[in-house]
């Protein structure tokens, strides 16, 4: 509902459309994905992390045990907050 129904409007926000056309060192890219996510957005992250790497963007990328849920979040939440506590762009 969110994009509605037209494919245009869903690619305008598709992450990995918009990773290709990054530059590098603009954006902090965190990118943290538990392994056991019922709506699989394990397989998605990393083919957007793949994208990434092809295109030689620094980012993070963890897959933990896990799954869309507070505890996987919860015990996340350090590393997520360290990285852009220290993230800064590039010049």
């Amino acid at each position: 509902k969110v994009f509605g129904t037209s494919i245009s409007q869903w690619r305008d926000h598709d992450p990995t459309i918009l990773a290709a056309k990054l530059q590098p060192g603009v954006l902090g890219i965190f990118i943290d994905c538990g392994t056991s996510d019922g709506f699989k957005f394990q397989d998605h992250a990393q083919h957007l992390h793949d994208v990434l790497d092809q295109r030689g963007i620094t980012h993070q990328f963890t897959l933990v045990q896990g799954g869309h849920d507070w505890p996987t979040w919860r015990s996340r939440l350090p590393d997520s907050l360290r990285f852009f506590a220290g993230w800064y762009p590039k010049d």
